[in-house]
């Protein structure tokens, strides 16, 4: 793992427990409808994404694992893709981020650590979330208001097609309002 910064995780009873582990958080149906199931203290912000972590979010990304002491990063697929492992287990730093984007880039995956103590759901429909507690969501995402913000910008680009306009937009107002007013535990479909 040194040399890539990735490393699958090969053992199934290790595997089974990261997805195990982050479904407390985060799931994704065959249908493609991502859920959120809001935790303790936790917001969730939306961010622009193409293929997964940008430069600057990496940058910040690695700021937060940094400050925020994380030893360890997992990446779970958010489905079972065929010939693609489910887990891996990620540097914390941003060699492992950069080779967990060319890895993942291309699947719906999530990067956790802890029990998740944060989330950051990587999905292929053009936005990220970053899931936790306010003060790793703040450094994460280089503001939270400001991340909302960049994301109502992205999500009215006349650019894009209405539809994706729309999609994005429900995102928004999903994490903006109905995540944040949500209880502990509650589930949220974004």
């Amino acid at each position: 793992m040194v040399e890539t910064g990735i490393i699958a995780v090969t053992e199934q009873k290790a595997s089974d427990e990261l997805v195990s582990r982050l479904k407390t958080c985060v799931s994704r149906a065959e249908t493609g409808s991502l859920t959120l199931f809001k935790q303790a203290g936790w917001i969730a912000v939306p961010l622009e994404s193409s293929y997964h972590l940008s430069d600057p979010q990496k940058t910040l990304l690695t700021a937060a694992i940094g400050r925020f002491c994380t030893p360890e990063i997992w990446a779970v697929t958010l489905e079972e893709l065929t010939g693609v492992p489910r887990a891996f287990k990620v540097r914390p730093d941003r060699h492992g981020l950069n080779a967990f984007d060319k890895a993942c880039a291309h699947f719906n995956v999530a990067l956790f650590a802890g029990a998740p103590d944060w989330v950051v759901v990587c999905t292929t429909d053009d936005y990220l979330v970053v899931g936790g507690q306010v003060e790793f969501v703040d450094a994460a995402v280089g503001g939270i208001a400001e991340a909302f913000e960049r994301f109502r910008n992205f999500a009215t680009d006349p650019r894009l097609s209405q539809g994706e306009r729309d999609s994005l937009r429900r995102v928004l107002e999903t994490l903006e309002h109905r995540f944040l007013g949500a209880a502990a535990g509650e589930a949220i479909l974004v």
